[in-house]
């Protein structure tokens, strides 16, 4: 006991050396990330397995009252325990007499900090998490292990959702001599999420036990408190053992009744009256039709009925009934239309390069708005319902694209560059509906079909996915490009939508018939939708009009009339949305474009080009007195070449739409991709601009040039599976042809060859958000992580001593020993700013010298925001002004 206390006194004045001389031939710690009651969880490096992990170990005092074996030996139950959602035990064993256990690293926060920070949180956010900790809880019980202390300090949120950690040290815990263990002042646990049954002592701990804690946690997800509370352990036990718990729609109306219910059922006061299961728990939090005990609100509902029969069963009183309920109608004055009620919300913006797709959707009902807020990160789905101030992102929606709601409002769907996929309202895993590449514009109707429009034309699949069907086709010979945002009419077979020629202005409103399949253009104009009075579109400077709709005679009449203006807009599509009840929101602002500027290592800027134009995918020229940059959207956009010295720029290709120049290692040609409708191939054209265009890479697969190996002989090459959908790296070189480098199930992204051709830098959703590694090259090897926290579009320094990257919206210099186990030496924040992201494919690059990068700055600096704007009860208002003109 002595030398242990003697180690913990000498371990608190320098503990990060001394647990390194402990543990130093299996794990390096780096720092200390935190402390409790119990232990200190530091960040290490797991040096056999080149991987962050934690490290926790106990205090010396509880390691003494509970006693080491005890306390691993429980532990160690739950290394069999393999589930997402439940922290993984990596290691576990003794240094110098404290016990310690390795897990996973987890970045991110508790939901105990979380709530200590927000409060409340978003109710798709708390129902996704009770759902994913209750499907881990459901993992141990089938193992036949009980948590017994679930508590929002023993969840861990990360990128891959919520993990549940800490299990078997309440089990370690609960078998100390109690008097032993409050003699080292340490407290077993928080009372609030305390079953009776623990609380008492009077029957065993089931995994109904762990059902009543996890209830609490959501209890107070939703409400901001738990549903036990005291100024005292004694009083909260009290209340938990003989209070009342308020209803969470008593203070939170917009908790979902099954939610609700789901709650009150799991902590229910008798074991036998909860679910039987946290399976069944998180089943009865995505039914909506589930219920528990009696709403209080539908009371007064039944006592009208009550009174409304007793009245009727009187003939003179019926008759009095009636007779007033006349008299007040003629007397009542005319309703008057509702209030415009406005507002908005502030919306990061970037520059987007998709035509025909919408970064907005409003539910059909108004109260919930959904939006892909760019700039920061890899693009994600956002969700906010219309009465709360904050918004939540839609877990695992990385890449997501034009976002749309079920035509009931229980599911937001959403597009990616390859697929479609559906997500429960209320929370959950995105469900694949099917892979499909370059959807534009997604409607799911109430017939359960959902439409959607591409560059081959207007398509269908059912709700729960299926076989394709397609609608139209996309006439070429009247110079058509695009088919986008479909919208079925309801009550007929009739599809409104837009069509999209060769210019960005040539973009027109029509209409398909599903019976005969003929298509009726109505006029200009794009993003098409019927209202209760008439029909609107939206032209090409920001106006929304509106205009009578027949559906007999449909067309754009010339009585057409201005609704709405300032709305931003892009190749095909005007942003906004109205729905059934008439409530409005729309994207404010002018279009993201940006400046072409010069960025020193410490953030200095030098203006390239000061046109704000839609520039992407800059790179320098080996000798960097060059540089190739696209510019223009689709399906106009164009590869440019600049003279750097001179600020001199000019075309280097003229017609259809081109993108992602690369140069060759000699600088002689760029390669870039060519895209025709789905079809994406790889061309490519002496960078001198003589010649033409040659076909360089040909088949069914879109294919994005990215990097060369420096001594030229092999083309790396990201491709887009149609079937699958994934992003796999593949290499071209005229010894061994076409191979596959990086075709593993994660999506991998923007690779980059490091100087000496052999290591590759690349970014990887494997852990459920992108991150920068390295392998070897040309044959991958192992694999090691580079970035903590996200990494997207690594870029080699020229020496290939580092590794540039952005996290989030800062450039993060790595560097790197390749050679070395463990290859990252440090990491250095150089600077943030606004500038454009482009996780597919870097959007900067760096000089030949080092010291400089190539970046596409936003409009207005540290200002390059726009507003999503809601207007409640906005079609009724444009219904009273169209009346008064």
């Amino acid at each position: 006991m002595f030398i242990g206390f003697l180690w913990f006194e000498v371990l608190m004045s320098d503990p990060v050396t001394h647990l390194n001389d402990a543990l130093g031939d299996r794990y390096r710690i780096e720092r200390e990330l935190g402390e409790g009651g119990m232990a200190t969880v530091y960040l290490a490096e797991d040096l056999k397995h080149d991987r962050l992990v934690a490290v926790k170990v106990f205090k010396a005092e509880l390691a003494t009252a509970v006693g080491s074996e005890r306390f691993l030996a429980e532990i160690r139950t739950t290394a069999g325990i393999q589930h997402p959602h439940v922290l993984q035990l990596f290691d576990s064993g003794e240094a110098d007499g404290l016990p310690f256990y390795v897990t996973p690293f987890v970045e991110g926060e508790s939901l105990r900090d979380r709530l200590d920070r927000v409060g409340q949180l978003p109710i798709p956010d708390a129902v996704r998490i009770a759902t994913e900790v209750a499907a881990g809880l459901q993992a141990a019980h089938d193992a036949s292990i009980v948590h017994r202390d679930v508590k929002p300090a023993n969840i861990l949120l990360g990128s891959g959702g919520a993990v549940i950690a800490d299990f078997g040290i309440a089990l370690a815990l609960r078998s100390t001599d109690t008097e032993r263990l409050t003699q080292t002042g340490m407290s077993i646990g928080t009372p609030h999420y305390m079953s009776p049954e623990q609380a008492t002592g009077d029957h065993p701990v089931t995994e109904r036990s762990d059902v009543y804690a996890l209830g609490c946690v959501l209890y107070e997800m939703l409400v901001g408190e738990p549903p036990h509370r005291g100024k005292s352990v004694q009083s909260i036990v009290a209340n938990i053992l003989s209070g009342e718990v308020p209803r969470p729609r008593s203070t939170r109306t917009t908790v979902p009744k099954n939610v609700e219910g789901a709650v009150l059922r799991a902590i229910e006061r008798v074991p036998a009256d909860r679910f039987a299961s946290c399976q069944a728990f998180g089943e009865a939090l995505h039914d909506p039709s589930f219920r528990h005990g009696q709403d209080p609100t539908e009371a007064p509902l039944r006592s009208l009925r009550k009174w409304r029969a007793i009245a009727i069963a009187s003939t003179a009183s019926l008759a009095l009934v009636v007779a007033f309920a006349a008299w007040a109608t003629v007397l009542a004055p005319p309703e008057p239309a509702p209030e415009v009620v406005r507002f908005s919300i502030p919306f990061q913006t970037s520059e987007s390069y998709a035509t025909g797709r919408s970064q907005l959707a409003l539910s059909p009902d108004g109260s919930h708005i959904a939006f892909i807020e760019q700039g920061a990160a890899p693009d994600r789905l956002k969700l906010r319902a219309r009465d709360q101030i904050e918004s939540w992102v839609v877990p695992g929606s990385v890449g997501a694209l034009d976002p749309f709601f079920s035509a009931d409002g229980t599911w937001i769907g959403y597009a990616t560059v390859d697929a479609l996929f559906k997500v429960p309202l209320t929370g959950g895993a995105p469900e694949r509906i099917i892979g499909f590449s370059e959807a534009r514009g997604v409607h799911w109707a109430a017939d359960g079909w959902i439409y959607f429009g591409s560059y081959s034309g207007l398509w269908r699949v059912r709700e729960d996915g299926g076989e394709l069907t397609q609608l139209s086709q996309v006439r070429t010979e009247l110079g058509e490009t695009i088919h986008s945002r479909p919208v079925l009419l309801p009550g007929v077979e009739l599809l409104l939508f837009t069509i999209g020629g060769g210019g960005e202005d040539q973009f027109e409103v029509a209409t398909l018939s599903l019976a005969e399949g003929t298509i009726e253009v109505l006029g200009q104009g794009v993003s098409p939708t019927l209202t209760a009075i008439g029909m609107l579109f939206g032209r090409s400077d920001g106006t929304v009009m509106i205009t009578p709709f027949d559906v007999d005679a449909p067309g754009i009449a010339r009585t057409a009339q201005p609704a709405l203006e300032g709305v931003t807009t892009k190749p095909g599509v005007v942003e906004y949305a109205v729905s059934e009840n008439g409530h409005l929101v729309y994207l404010g602002g002018t279009n993201p474009v940006g400046s072409l500027v010069m960025v020193g290592r410490d953030g200095a800027e030098e203006v390239l080009i000061e046109d704000e134009r839609a520039y992407n995918g800059p790179r320098f020229s080996p000798d960097g007195r060059r540089l190739t940059v696209g510019i223009g959207t689709p399906p106009t956009r164009q590869v440019w070449i600049m003279e750097v010295a001179q600020r001199q720029i000019s075309p280097l290709t003229y017609e259809g739409n081109n993108y992602y120049g690369i140069w060759t290692p000699d600088g002689a040609d760029i390669f870039f991709a060519h895209e025709v409708g789905t079809d994406v191939n790889i061309y490519s054209r002496p960078s001198n601009g003589s010649g033409t265009s040659e076909v360089v890479l040909q088949n069914d697969d879109q294919k994005y040039p990215e990097t060369w190996s420096p001594d030229g002989s092999k083309l790396l090459f990201r491709i887009q599976d149609r079937e699958s959908g994934l992003h796999d790296i593949w290499t071209l070189d005229p010894a061994s042809g076409l191979r596959p480098l990086l075709d593993q199930p994660p999506n991998e992204e923007s690779p980059k060859v490091s100087p000496d051709g052999r290591w590759l830098a690349y970014a990887s959703d494997l852990s459920g958000s992108l991150e920068v590694y390295l392998t070897s090259f040309p044959e991958p090897g192992g694999r090691t992580q580079v970035s903590i926290g996200g990494g997207t579009e690594p870029v080699w320094a020229p020496g290939g001593d580092e590794l540039f990257y952005w996290r989030g919206d800062t450039l993060v210099a790595a560097e790197v020993d390749p050679e070395r186990q463990s290859p990252v030496l440090r990491r250095t924040d150089l600077f943030t700013g606004v500038y454009r992201r482009w996780p597919f494919h870097a959007n900067y690059d760096v000089h030949p010298d080092g010291r400089r990068f190539v970046m596409i700055r936003g409009t207005g600096r540290g200002n390059d925001t726009r507003e999503i704007i809601v207007a409640v009860n906005w079609l009724a208002d444009l219904r009273r002004r169209l009346d008064s003109n």
